[in-house]
Order: structure tokens, then C-alpha cells, then sequence
């Protein structure tokens, strides 16, 4: 019984390390994830600042605008709304690139306030859509954390029914012990004792029928489980397989927007007048290549 339980210890060991395993290949994904975020925040956040200082310059020109009189009201409200919903959604974008950063500080246990600079390497060409599925299906049943710990949690609930029905034997035990007494009528005044005891609960045999059932459908029930892990996890790579597709179409898709987004906003800077108009155009067009660079 002793040896099973010390099996029993040895696997939970096993399964303890599987979920360890699991934890840090979650945070390299989030380390991974934040960084990228991060470092759009490290390249832009500086211009996004310039350009909200120009877009509240504008807008208080407008209001002095209206409030003069100089441009009729609708035009200049219109104008207003346009920088205010610049505004808007540059501080929303403002607010992700500082919470990525933050993100990232805590991710690698940085104390706040603690000033770095983000290596800013050459983007490595992306890989195309893997096409080898029964490979990487293969390869994730074999690694999976979570699948490695229904192994062992079947192998721990394997030893516990091998254990109880152990319990159900006689129990056989060897004493032996050197004895002494000071008793000077005694004939001999020391002796060993050696004795053999077998004992045996037979009632605990009744117990046998349900062990082995409960046996059985323990281990029907670790095999579903794990039949059910199994397909999450050959699901999982499916999806992921999509997903990738998915996210090189919206790269493809992004940077041909941040291409237009830039060459608009060369036209644009090329052809600003000190007209009203010309400078919300300006505007415009400076965010939405900043917003398509970020999005990038």
C-alpha cells in the first residue's frame, strides 16, 4: 500500500509540473502579445500626443471662430464635431498604448514607473498557413500539458483502487522484542519474545464487487474525459490553423490601408491652405494613418 501511495505522490509530482508547463506558456503568449502592443505604443504614442496638442489647438480656433461670427454657424459646428471626433478616437487609442505598456510591466514583474526601451528589431517575414494538420495535431496531443495530466491523474486514480483492494487482504505482521523483568522469583529474568499474528477482516471482502465496478468506471471515466480533452485540443489547432489565415489577411488588409492612409495624408499635407477646411482635412487624414499604423 505504501508503494502504491508513493506512486500515487510521485504522479501528482508529474501532474504538478504539467500545470506549471502550462502557466508559462501562457505568459510567454501574453509576454509575446503585450510586447508587440507595447512597442506600437513605444513608436507612436509621441506622435499621437503631438497630433491631439494640434487637434484642441484647432478646436479652440473654431470656438473663437464661432464666437466672432466669422464662419456661419452650422460650418463651424460641423467643423467642431469632425476635430471632436478626432479627439475621441485618438484618446481611445492612447489609452490601449498605455495600458500595453503597463500590461508588459506587470507581465515581467517590472516595478511601476521604471524607465526602458523596447529593442525594436526587424519584423521577420511571417510564415505561410501551415498545411501539415495531422502533424501539428499530432504533436499537440503529445505535448499538451493538459492531456500529459489526465494521463497521470489516471494513473494515480489506477494505484488508489489498487491500494483499497490490497486493504481488502489479511494482514500478516512480525513481532519480535527482547523482554526484561527485575523480579528476582522469576525463573528467567529476561527473554525475547517472537510472534507471528495474521488477522483478516472477511466482512471487508463484500466490498470487492463495488471496488471492482468503481474500478471500472473510474476508468471509463478518465478515458471520456481525456477522449474529450483530446478533441478540444485537435479543435483548438483547427481554429488556430484559421485564425492565422485570418490574421495574414487583416496584415495584407492593414497595410494596404496604412499605404493609402499615408499617401492621403501626403496629399493632403502637400495641399493645406490656412483654410478651415483644409486643416480639418490635414487633420483627418494624419490620424487615420496613424490609427492604420497602429492597427498594423
Amino acid at each position: 500500500v505504501s508503494y502504491y501511495r508513493a506512486q500515487q505522490k510521485a504522479d501528482q509530482v508529474l501532474m504538478a509540473e504539467e500545470r506549471r508547463r502550462k502557466v508559462v506558456q501562457n505568459v510567454l503568449q501574453d509576454v509575446r502579445n503585450s510586447y508587440w502592443r507595447a512597442l506600437g505604443a513605444q513608436r507612436l504614442i509621441g506622435r499621437v500626443d503631438a497630433l491631439l496638442e494640434r487637434v484642441n489647438r484647432a478646436l479652440d480656433q473654431a470656438k473663437q471662430v464661432e464666437a466672432e461670427g466669422l464662419m456661419p454657424q452650422p460650418q463651424v459646428l460641423a467643423y467642431q464635431r469632425a476635430l471632436l471626433d478626432a479627439v475621441n478616437l485618438l484618446t481611445l487609442r492612447r489609452q490601449d498604448l498605455e495600458l500595453a505598456r503597463a500590461e508588459l510591466n506587470a507581465l515581467m514583474s517590472i516595478p511601476p514607473g521604471t524607465a526602458y526601451t523596447l529593442a525594436d528589431e526587424a519584423e521577420m517575414p511571417l510564415p505561410p498557413v501551415p498545411d501539415n494538420i495531422d502533424e501539428l495535431e499530432l504533436m499537440a496531443l503529445e505535448k499538451r500539458p493538459e492531456i500529459m495530466e489526465e494521463w497521470y491523474r489516471r494513473r494515480v486514480t489506477e494505484n488508489d483502487i489498487k491500494a483499497a483492494k490490497l486493504l481488502l487482504w489479511p494482514n500478516l505482521s512480525l513481532d519480535a522484542g527482547w523482554q526484561y523483568d527485575s523480579n528476582k522469583y522469576n525463573y528467567n529474568s529476561d527473554w525475547t519474545d517472537v510472534g507471528l499474528r495474521l488477522s483478516w477482516n472477511i466482512l471487508k471482502l463484500t466490498q470487492y464487487p463495488s471496488l471492482q465496478r468503481a474500478h471500472e468506471h473510474q476508468n471509463e471515466t478518465d478515458d471520456m474525459r481525456r477522449m474529450a480533452l483530446s478533441m478540444a485540443v485537435l479543435t483548438q489547432i483547427r481554429v488556430g490553423v484559421q485564425r492565422y489565415s485570418l490574421a495574414l489577411s487583416e496584415l495584407k488588409f492593414a497595410e494596404e490601408s496604412l499605404r493609402v492612409d499615408q499617401r492621403l495624408h501626403n496629399f493632403a499635407s502637400a495641399s493645406a491652405t490656412s483654410q478651415a477646411d483644409s486643416e480639418l482635412e490635414l487633420i483627418r487624414a494624419e490620424a487615420r494613418a496613424l490609427l492604420a499604423e497602429y492597427q498594423r
